[in-house]
């Protein structure tokens, strides 16, 4: 039996497809950012910014190690990493931690990963070094996503199937209630990430807080929630 590698893949579509589906979509803000002790002798204070400017990436953390720049879109964390050293750097997956909106504690997948590999090892995520002298640095992508999103959606009739995530956030559905919606608001998750480079192995947890939704409206235009930003912003 196949099992096809779309976790990347269904991912893209369901975030191309937010506005054909009309589905609630929800805003986050990375709210904080918590590190070892090495790593804030050693890498001075972070910065957070809430958009990067000429991309659609919404939340940057920068410190003198690395630049960390996410985006959510609720089956999903895009993350690209930018090496501002002169070593490689290993982003230790397998050890990292998603903690969910109601606390659970759960383990991180890569998006390229496909169903049968959910619960073997997590490859690393491997940044090559920069050139600091230069100002120059290199970076990765990849998605992460929550192993207790993943599932496995069967055929009817068949033994076969496929790999399917869901939402990080419920309700999702057009046809939401808003109060349900609302109670989301104010919620936070994380994301602990383990990062080794030549010196130590330094935790990262980032922080992010819902601060906001849009719930589609077929009789008229959207219903906001909270903090949404709008085409200007």
């Amino acid at each position: 039996m196949r099992y096809p590698r779309l976790f990347v893949v269904l991912t893209a579509a369901l975030l191309a497809g937010c506005t054909a589906f009309q589905s609630v979509s929800y805003n986050t803000k990375l709210q904080s950012v918590e590190r070892s002790d090495h790593a804030k002798t050693q890498y001075g204070d972070y910065t957070l910014a809430q958009k990067e400017p000429g991309t659609d990436a919404q939340q940057v953390y920068e410190d003198d190690l690395l630049r960390a720049i996410w985006g959510f879109d609720n089956t999903s964390l895009r993350l690209t990493v930018e090496n501002k050293s002169a070593y490689s750097l290993r982003v230790r997956l397998d050890k990292g931690t998603f903690v969910m909106p109601d606390g659970r504690r759960v383990r991180l997948l890569r998006g390229d990963m496909g169903y049968p590999e959910r619960d073997g090892a997590v490859p690393p995520l491997i940044v090559p070094s920069g050139d600091p002298i230069l100002g120059s640095s290199t970076s990765v992508s990849v998605h992460l996503l929550p192993r207790s999103t993943v599932e496995f959606a069967r055929r009817s009739g068949t033994t076969s199937g496929y790999g399917t995530t869901e939402a990080i956030l419920q309700p999702t559905d057009a046809g939401a209630d808003s109060a349900a919606v609302s109670q989301n608001i104010g919620r936070r998750f994380s994301v602990t990430l383990p990062v080794e480079n030549r010196e130590a192995i330094d935790n990262y947890t980032f922080v992010f807080k819902v601060i906001g939704a849009k719930i589609p409206n077929s009789d008229g235009g959207p219903q906001v929630l909270g903090t949404y930003p709008t085409a200007e912003d």
